[in-house]
């Protein structure tokens, strides 16, 4: 598979691989600054590189949405956020794109929303987490429920675009009540999106070491009860489930995530950072990867090496996917949402696998789960048009994962 030449809109991901301190929860790549790589001018002017690079190698007209997140974006100084922001609109926008920005409360300044303003930025998502200090210190987020407040007022009373923030049902040192009491906070605040997820223990991070040797106490049990209670809070309050862990007010979605629901082009730049290019015309994909070596992939972007050339696998790691693993991720990503799959898109799409050939009812008839949730009442088959949407409701999106496994 080569590179595509014909101009096409793409999605953008920016990633800053920068954090004060690692939360114990935490498997994403980041980490604290250090004498090779730091969020400054030299960082910055990588990403230039490797974002100009990405535009000409796949032949990007446009960038559909761009979301820049971490790690802690607002580690970036106001001017280097500015610096990246206008050279990202230099390179050529499409009109009505969703420009999203992480910030974590503790490095949210008002130069920073300010810079965010003036670059035309569309949406802040805040990681608040909890608004309990006994489950921030818990799990070692380097912030305080003061904090967290203190950036809510400022984004409160000098942001005038959208806010999403999360929560994290099921942290240590939090009961149900507090949980819900914590969340309720967050909503006072009127955010208008909230990603709520259940904490989830991954190996090699410190808080599975913990839990493992017995100084942190963490129940699924527990975590999956919080998030059901959350749920019901968010419903009561007018959010609405668009995504197994997303909800938001009617219209304020997040667009840039519905490009890897959808299996969308989307190009990643950064140290650790990931992009995907479809070719539906051989029903393959090549899966962009960026080393997690941040000083080898600042110097790389800064020596002026790429121009036209293969960027080395030390650098960037291509994977090949084939039809048989875009299939799966066709299901596996689209059935996350509550708009489900599309019977004529996997027809176009997948009629070269066996033994389905293009046939969704097939495929999905053939487990269990998904006639178990359709005599539930909690899988459906609507018509759109002259298409079939094969999708999960709220209570269904609760068993994604046994059907996922049965598939």
């Amino acid at each position: 598979m080569t590179d595509s030449v014909h101009p096409k809109t793409m999605g953008l991901y920016v990633h800053i691989p920068f954090c004060l301190a690692k939360c114990a929860y935490c498997d994403f790549f980041s980490k604290p600054s250090d004498s090779a790589c730091n969020p400054d001018e030299d960082f910055v002017s990588a990403l230039i590189s490797e974002i100009s690079d990405c535009k000409k190698r796949f032949a990007v007209s446009s960038w559909s949405s761009v979301y820049i997140g971490g790690g802690t974006p607002s580690l970036l100084k106001p001017a280097c956020i500015k610096r990246l922001l206008s050279f990202i609109h230099s390179e050529g926008l499409c009109e009505h794109a969703e420009i999203t920005v992480e910030a974590n409360p503790e490095t949210l300044t008002e130069p920073f929303l300010r810079a965010l303003d003036e670059c035309g930025v569309t949406r802040l998502s805040l990681g608040i987490q909890s608004m309990n200090d006994h489950a921030l210190a818990a799990v070692n987020r380097h912030c305080t429920a003061s904090a967290n407040r203190t950036a809510l007022h400022l984004v409160q009373s000098k942001w005038q675009h959208d806010i999403s923030v999360d929560c994290i049902a099921g942290l240590p040192g939090q009961d149900d009540s507090q949980f819900c009491t914590s969340l309720s906070e967050m909503l006072s605040y009127e955010p208008d999106h909230v990603s709520l997820y259940t904490l989830t223990v991954e190996e090699d991070t410190p808080l599975y070491t913990a839990v493992e040797n017995g100084t942190a106490a963490f129940s699924q049990e527990t975590a999956d009860r919080q998030w059901l209670l959350g749920k019901d809070l968010l419903n009561a309050a007018g959010y609405r489930q668009y995504e197994v862990s997303n909800f938001s007010k009617p219209g304020h979605e997040s667009k840039h995530n519905f490009l890897y629901w959808t299996q969308s082009d989307y190009a990643g730049a950064g140290s650790g950072a990931c992009g995907t290019v479809y070719d539906w015309d051989t029903a393959q994909a090549v899966r962009f990867t960026a080393c997690q070596d941040r000083a080898l992939w600042k110097q790389f972007w800064l020596s002026g090496k790429s121009d036209g050339e293969q960027i080395p696998a030390a650098v960037r790691e291509c994977e090949v996917l084939d039809a048989q693993t875009l299939e799966f991720e066709f299901l596996m990503m689209g059935l996350r949402t509550v708009r489900g799959v599309s019977e004529s898109a996997y027809r176009k799409r997948f009629s070269c696998v066996e033994p389905w050939k293009g046939n969704l009812e097939l495929r999905l008839n053939q487990s269990a789960w998904w006639k178990k949730l359709a005599e539930e009442k909690k899988a459906s088959v609507t018509v759109s048009g002259n298409d079939r949407i094969f999708a999960l409701n709220p209570d269904g999106l609760l068993l994604l994962n046994p059907l996922l496994r049965s598939l």
